[in-house]
């Protein structure tokens, strides 16, 4: 793995920071055993296998005794499942970030790479597919 020089650092953070900006996510909803969450999204996001337009979605654990596991995406009322994706269990950021995204072309939707619920120190990074985390990992397009 080649190591990154200050300016491609530098470049990275800012990039993080446009997307970060460009896609504006607010959450409400209280912490429970499955830490549901409701997510709104300004635009268009990725999750792994599908691409969901703006809109408020629930996120939730499936399972509330695992720490990580599956996760449900679902519309706000619950009528529709966007999606059950694996996670694993991470840190929290020091920022306290409430999402974190994988750095994508100015193009392309936002692909969320973590979520994590309530004040809580951990969360949940989703895993995608070989070919969908090479091609969010190069930039490369579809």
């Amino acid at each position: 793995m080649r190591q990154r020089t200050g300016l491609t650092r530098w470049m990275t953070a800012l990039s993080c920071a446009v997307v970060g900006g460009a896609l504006m996510v607010s959450s409400v909803g209280a912490s429970d055993a499955r830490h549901t969450t409701y997510l709104t999204f300004s635009g268009p996001f990725q999750l792994p296998g599908v691409t969901l337009p703006a809109g408020t979605y629930i996120f939730e654990r499936v399972d509330a005794t695992m720490d990580a596991g599956v996760i449900h995406v679902l519309s706000r009322n619950r009528s529709a499942v966007y999606g059950m994706m694996r996670t694993y269990h991470v840190q929290r950021p020091a920022d306290g970030s409430r999402l974190v995204f994988w750095e994508t072309r100015p193009d392309t939707a936002p692909a969320v790479r973590a979520w994590y619920p309530g004040g809580g120190r951990s969360g949940h990074q989703f895993i995608y597919s070989g070919a969908q985390a090479r091609q969010l990992a190069s930039g490369a397009p579809d």
